[in-house]
């Protein structure tokens, strides 16, 4: 489904962008992981966009030379690769790249800024004190930002070929959904220490353009994986 319709979601990544229910929603390829850095997941289809739009995550298809939009990235200290789907000749698969950890890194200063989780402002607690027992007064907590309930694909491609037939996206927003603060490290080695794991920040530089120049070495059979 997704290789077929590709062409109408880079149509209408305005769209996307601007309603939250779209942003959110969760491609099953989607995803970057590696067992060294982090953070790593899911990548909701809204930050994919952002990023392709900075000239992240685009590769040259080694079937046409086009641009290959790629939605996951994986790998460790021996390889990786990414996936996704060429604009131009629909080739979808994965591709062994020396040039998988550029993609990794820039999901992964955008995953800790995007989040769709529930925000709460915590009320008031009560205190136990020795002479009086609990003193103080307890307040109800409040929701800042409550969590997104996101399309799924086949939902939003009904919703955006119907809004370019003119139908209007109702809870389309007049700008992009916005990060949200992070005070936490974006982008992190993690390395495991005795039962728990040790996160020891990272500071990149600025994002370097992917697309022309990018080393690939062609995938063996074993390495194809449809794109879903």
């Amino acid at each position: 489904m997704l290789r077929r319709e590709f062409p109408l979601i880079l149509r209408n990544l305005r769209y996307i962008l601007r309603t939250p229910r779209f942003f959110f929603c969760q491609l099953q390829s989607a995803y970057s992981w590696t067992f060294w850095f982090g953070p790593s997941g899911p990548i909701p289809l809204g930050v994919l966009i952002l990023l392709w739009e900075n000239g992240e995550m685009i590769y040259d298809c080694p079937k046409c030379g086009g641009r290959l939009h790629a939605v996951g990235v994986g790998g460790s200290f021996n390889g990786g690769a990414f996936w996704g789907l060429c604009a131009d000749c629909s080739y979808d698969s994965k591709v062994v790249s020396r040039s998988w950890i550029q993609g990794f890194f820039a999901v992964a200063r955008l995953l800790p800024l995007y989040k769709n989780e529930l925000i709460i402002e915590y009320g008031k607690r009560s205190r136990f004190d020795w002479k009086y027992g609990l003193v103080g007064e307890t307040t109800p907590d409040k929701v800042l930002v409550p969590p997104v309930e996101p399309v799924d694909l086949a939902a939003l491609l009904a919703e955006l070929e119907a809004a370019e037939g003119g139908a209007a996206i109702p809870d389309e927003g007049p700008e992009p959904v916005a990060p949200r603060k992070c005070d936490t490290p974006t982008v992190f080695l993690q390395i495991q220490k005795g039962e728990g794991v040790l996160k020891i920040p990272l500071s990149l530089g600025e994002p370097a353009k992917q697309g022309a120049g990018n080393e690939q070495t062609s995938e063996g059979p074993a390495d194809k994986e449809r794109i879903q």
